[in-house]
């Protein structure tokens, strides 16, 4: 009796394992693939300037403002990454870019630099991007911030909040943490 009913117990389960909607050897994801924010429109975007770079000392700490503006106003990226003291060993050239999508348009993401540097202390950035395209089909809980690794995976960010405004087309990342320098930006 025993064979008998471990017998119809494999066979159920490989019955069940290889049906279409399952899956015995890794979990289901059932996130849905993430795109990022990208800017209205962008013609203009390859005319601004797109980097900056200033030097700190991780001992004293300091920041990096952020002033990246279109030539007609339409789009920008204003902040500032801050660092604690004690954030790294020594002085640094800290980076920060506009990060393009594969078809080279701008979109709310950031490159940072060097990506050599460990950081010590996260460092903080409040960033706000204007002329932001939204759906209108979406809600503010769609859209989030996150780390963004090499081959396009997300990770979460920790951060005080985000702040969305869809009428006048822009959004704001306040206080997020920043624990290694890469790409980091806004996802719907």
């Amino acid at each position: 009796m025993k064979k008998v009913l471990l017998t119809i117990l494999l066979l159920g389960f490989g019955i069940w394992g290889c049906s279409e909607n399952s899956n015995i050897v890794t979990p289901e994801n059932n996130e849905t693939e993430q795109s990022f924010l990208k800017v209205v429109n962008n013609n203009y975007s390859r005319l601004m300037k797109i980097n900056t770079a200033e030097t700190i000392t991780g001992e004293d700490g300091g920041k990096v403002l952020i002033d990246f503006e279109s030539p007609d106003g339409l789009f920008s990226a204003k902040g500032k990454i801050k660092f604690k003291k004690n954030s790294f060993v020594g002085p640094a050239d800290i980076s920060v870019a506009l990060s393009f999508d594969s078809e080279g348009e701008v979109i709310a993401a950031l490159d940072f630099g060097p990506s050599s540097i460990e950081l010590l202390k996260p460092a903080l950035l409040t960033i706000k991007f204007k002329g932001i395209e939204f759906s209108e089909n979406e809600t503010d809980d769609d859209y989030d911030f996150f780390y963004i690794d090499i081959s396009g995976k997300l990770a979460p960010v920790e951060y005080k909040k985000i702040v969305i405004n869809k009428k006048k087309n822009w959004v704001k990342i306040v206080k997020a943490e920043l624990e290694h320098f890469s790409r980091y930006g806004f996802t719907k």
